[in-house]
């Protein structure tokens, strides 16, 4: 039989599948080449102002100078969302503390409203109250029994006013005297004695409480912490240790009077309010006679190390030209001198040279 010449065997027409097998097969091809596209484009993305824009290197046009090196991009990698600090620019610095300028004000002014405008009007930025004096005489009403029993308590209607600017933006710092304390020396169970016996007082016949005294120490530390919960921001210790002005030979010697260890016995007290407030956001600062940096006084058990250790900040009534207190500090041990220190006066200017140091005018302005 003879064969058909030119011809293969008919297979018939294309079948549906095979269409949609093709199209398959061209989808497939189209993706590649969108993939490729854009793993080799992603390198050329810049984002403008304008939005993003795809800058291949043939579209580059020449360097104004004409030096030939291309227009210069900002290369952004597609790939991640987070912009890249730029590690040639400095961090920015911390804004310094403000300077302390601490005007005093009565608790009159607290009690009528007044205090805030006083400290204002004399150009202060921080509210200081005495808070305990010398005769031994509270700025609030304390609910510890001793003070009770002193009579040392403010009256009850100005816890409201001293809690309202505990709460305000204006810090709040309580001066704090400690163990020259005319009303609770007023007994002999708390009191520092002469050699005959009786009560001993100071040149301004002011009577003290003594330091070795544990409950002494227990009565002054529970008053620092309820002033810290009335929401002060520091609380300035003032004569934190055994007197050193007057008749101190006639001070009867023994256990509540040991000469070998008042140094001991202060720093001991100064770690106890330290720790009893590391709790509350408040500063625990000193105010030191500048006789006591330079070693010249070592009468009162204070010294250098204890203010080192246990203090924030330094107090400081300037008995010698202002000069010589960073020798003093540093003599005394005293780090980061200036910024603890504080200097305190009568009449200070707030706008005073030495802007580093914090200014305290302790006399009431109103």
């Amino acid at each position: 039989m003879p064969r058909n010449k030119g011809y293969g065997s008919y297979r018939g027409r294309a079948s549906f599948t095979d269409i949609l097998r093709l199209i398959a097969i061209v989808l497939a091809v189209l993706v590649a080449l969108a993939v490729a596209l854009l793993i080799w484009g992603q390198q050329y993305i810049v984002f403008t102002d304008d939005g993003p824009q795809f800058r291949p290197p043939f579209f580059r046009s020449e360097d104004p100078d004409g030096s030939g090196s291309g227009e210069h991009f900002n290369i952004v990698d597609a790939s991640s969302s987070q912009s890249q600090p730029d590690a040639s620019q400095p961090e920015p610095e911390p804004e310094p503390e403000p300077v302390l300028l601490a005007a005093a004000v009565s608790l009159e002014a607290v009690a009528d409203g007044s205090a805030l405008q006083q400290v204002t009007q004399a150009g202060g930025n921080a509210v200081l109250l005495e808070m305990k004096n010398a005769q031994g005489k509270l700025g609030w009403p304390s609910e510890h029994s001793m003070a009770v029993q002193a009579g040392a308590n403010y009256g009850e209607e100005i816890r409201a006013q001293l809690e309202a600017l505990g709460q305000g933006d204006v810090p709040l710092i309580a001066r704090f005297n400690c163990f020259q304390d005319h009303a609770l020396a007023a007994s002999e169970s708390y009191a520092i004695l002469s050699n005959s016996g009786y009560k001993w007082t100071d040149p301004d016949k002011i009577r003290w409480s003594s330091p070795t005294n544990p409950l002494v120490q227990d009565y002054l530390v529970n008053l620092m912490v309820e002033l810290a919960e009335l929401g002060v921001d520091e609380i300035v210790l003032e004569n934190w240790g055994y007197p050193d002005e007057g008749n101190l030979n006639w001070i009867r010697v023994g256990d509540a009077y040991n000469p070998e260890q008042l140094d001991q016995i202060v720093e001991s007290f100064l770690a106890r309010a330290r720790r009893a407030l590391e709790t509350y956001d408040v500063k625990l600062s000193v105010l030191v006679d500048p006789a006591v940096l330079s070693g010249e006084n070592t009468l009162s058990g204070q010294t250098g190390a204890a203010i080192e250790r246990w203090a924030d900040r330094i107090w400081v009534r300037p008995g010698s030209p202002e000069d010589d207190l960073d020798a003093l500090l540093a003599q005394a041990g005293i780090s980061n001198s200036q910024e603890r220190l504080v200097l305190v006066g009568n009449q200070l200017d707030f706008t005073a040279a030495r802007p580093q140091a914090g200014l305290a005018l302790v006399e009431p302005v109103g």
